[in-house]
């Protein structure tokens, strides 16, 4: 212990822990701030409170305030630096861009005279250590973090804590005290009068229960549902955000754009992570119903931005730049006029599409029997590696020789040619042209892989090479982009044969449409008539469908859903090796 502190006054925890004794014993005082948040003080409560903190920052030092609204927190930011120098002040919260976010923060971590307002975003893993932590009243565990950041190097004779009350006007009477509710305060208000001192010998003796929450616990069968990413039937993936999100996290992410256009133009870059700004979903609810605010959705099967008035939670959204709702300075506003809105706009980057293709386009064309021999000795390599499941080996080979072998289908070939005659006459696994599109809405080549499988390696194909894990093949082949896994259907914006409406298709797959021949090394697939009577339930005429195939491989002990999900990673990373040692070697003897 420091000199002169008396041993006993540390727990045997305390002496073991590792923790400098400076840590456990850094003294600050605890005092109840001049001012108080009420009814009748909000209207000026942001310049009361900045002038609290200009009277008692210390300059060169560093003072934390911490409050619980980031609205308050822009306030009481805006206060400050019309009577104090902005160079010092920053702003920290969760609604801000990370690129200007990062500015802000950089002051918090920085040395010298600063004063940074901030809101929960600095409860936890901080390590910064203020003088003055001026702290509106919070759940007694948010007042303990947020005091953990006074002090907290115990270079201070007297660092000082001061804590804002908040008075509702009854128990029932919430507004002021959210995003808490007034019976969590009145625990923690009731703890803090009794105290004078906020040092962790003084607060690890303070006992308070939280308040019982109840949460979303996933269960065993929710797991095994969540395998499937095929798009429900308005083609919307899953929503999983109660399970990864805290029930109260239901924000929306904004992008801003200039867009000078009704709508922005289909190949609009999707946003870079430093231009999201976080906006809960009430505030982005009433942003967008606005008849000023101009945005927009990326729909994936349209490939396509459609305007948006209504918020869903999880959802990223761009907006027009004119339509305002955020400022440089200080993060989102949800006010149309803005000072300050830079746009950090990548340079490109299409959004994505249940149908795009864009890994098959690539610096240099390549021929599908050149690509598969290189994901086939990829796919050596890593099994020479990783060999936990030894009886899988063959299977993962099997599915690497076959996986793009539905490249083949004519429609594939029309989108990687794009009407070069110099391609005419192979079979191409990968095209130069950039900008070749697909006319066929939402064909995925792994089905027609995944089918031409099925129904080559059968009784009725003697000589064709077999397998022991026939299922376990087709599944690897069709999952190997993500995009199907346990069902085959139709996607809305899919439409079939107009001259046969009885005519099954699906994931742009026709039936009864014919692959031409395919060489692969030492191993030529024939011709293969493409049936497509696997998408339906029960048996059909080669056996069981393909949703039962694909629920028989999930519920395997031998399998389930994480080896089957490892068995697609080694394929996919041979794959994508494949293709990145190719690009590589191309721009190594590249002449420019």
């Amino acid at each position: 212990p420091p000199a002169g502190w008396p041993e006993e006054k540390l727990s045997e925890q305390e002496l073991t822990s590792g923790r400098p004794h400076e840590l456990v014993t850094a003294a600050k005082k605890l005092l109840p701030a001049p001012i108080k948040l009420n009814s009748i003080t909000k209207n000026d409560y942001a310049k009361k409170l900045a002038e609290l903190v200009i009277t008692h920052h210390q300059k060169h030092t560093l003072t934390l305030v911490v409050v619980n609204r980031v609205a308050r927190a822009r306030e009481v930011f805006n206060a400050l630096v019309g009577g104090y120098d902005r160079e010092t002040v920053a702003l920290v919260h969760s609604r801000f861009r990370p690129v200007d976010r990062g500015r802000h923060t950089a002051k918090l971590f920085g040395e010298g005279d600063r004063i940074v307002i901030a809101t929960q975003a600095v409860e936890a893993g901080v390590d910064v250590s203020a003088r003055l932590l001026v702290t509106e009243m919070a759940p007694w565990a948010s007042l303990v973090q947020r005091m953990g950041r006074c002090n907290r190097r115990a270079d201070c004779q007297d660092a000082t804590v001061l804590w804002v009350d908040i008075q509702p006007k009854d128990e029932a009477d919430d507004t002021l005290c959210r995003p808490y509710a007034s019976t969590e305060l009145g625990k923690a208000r009731a703890e803090l009068l009794k105290l004078a001192d906020a040092s962790p010998l003084v607060l690890q003796g303070v006992v308070v229960p939280p308040e019982p929450c109840i949460r979303p616990v996933i269960r065993r069968r929710d797991l095994v549902d969540l395998f499937d990413t095929t798009p429900d039937l308005c083609g919307h993936d899953l929503d999983i955000s109660r399970y990864i999100r805290d029930g109260d996290d239901n924000d929306v992410q904004f992008f801003w754009r200039e867009i000078a256009t009704d709508f922005p133009e289909a190949g609009e870059p999707q946003p870079h992570r430093d231009e999201l700004c976080r906006v809960a979903v009430g505030d982005a609810a009433k942003f967008l119903k606005s008849d000023k605010t101009r945005a927009w959705g990326w729909n994936p099967l349209e490939k396509s931005w459609q305007m948006v008035k209504i918020a869903r939670p999880g959802a990223v959204y761009l907006v027009a730049r004119a339509s305002g709702g955020y400022e440089d300075d200080v993060g989102w506003t949800g006010e149309v006029k803005v000072k300050k809105l830079t746009i950090h706009r990548p340079a490109e980057g299409e959004g994505e599409a249940y149908g795009e293709n864009r890994n098959s386009f690539a610096p240099q064309a390549e021929t599908l029997e050149e690509h598969t021999r290189q994901v086939v000795r990829e796919t050596h390599s890593i099994l020479e590696l990783l060999t936990p499941l030894p009886n899988f080996a063959d299977a993962i080979l099997h599915a690497a020789r076959w996986h793009d072998v539905g490249k083949a289908h004519a429609e594939f070939q029309k989108m990687l040619c794009h009407g070069d005659p110099t391609m005419e006459g192979r079979i191409w696994a990968k095209s130069a042209h950039r900008s070749g599109q697909c006319e066929r809405a939402g064909l995925r080549h792994e089905l027609a892989s995944a089918l031409a499988w099925l129904l080559v390696d059968s009784a009725d194909a003697p000589g064709q090479p077999g397998s022991s894990e026939r299922d376990l093949v087709a599944y690897l082949i069709a999952a190997h982009h993500g995009k199907v896994r346990l069902s085959i259907r139709s996607l809305p914006n899919e439409s079939g044969d107009a001259h046969n409406p009885d005519r099954l298709f699906a994931r742009g797959i026709w039936h009864g449409e014919v692959l031409p021949p395919v060489k692969l090394d030492e191993m030529e697939v024939p011709a293969v008539v493409l049936d497509l009577s696997f998408m339906r339930m029960g048996e059909g005429p080669f056996g069981s469908s393909w949703l039962a195939r694909a629920a028989k491989l999930r519920e395997r002990s031998d399998l389930g859903i994480f080896r089957l999900a490892y068995l697609e990673t080694l394929l996919r990373s041979a794959d994508a090796r494949a293709s990145y040692n190719k690009a590589e070697l191309f721009h190594n003897h590249d002449p420019i």
